[in-house]
């Protein structure tokens, strides 16, 4: 949990977006919130935090160019 609370989402090699992102784009995958609650509630929850912390990495690269 403490390496959940610690993760640096501004900084996710690119290596690893990559392949998140293949998962997380595949629709035969089904990986979202709603698949996983059906399986399990506490994944459901992390698949949402990990989604997120993609979204947010995405709209952190695009922003903080603008802020310099």
């Amino acid at each position: 949990m403490d390496r959940i609370v610690a993760f640096n989402g501004e900084n996710i090699d690119q290596g690893i977006l990559e392949n998140v992102n293949k998962i997380i784009k595949d629709p035969a995958q089904n990986y979202n919130e709603q698949a996983m609650i059906k399986q399990n509630f506490a994944a459901s929850k992390l698949c949402l935090w990990s989604t997120s912390i993609v979204e947010f990495n995405r709209i952190f690269k695009e922003v903080k160019p603008l802020q310099d």
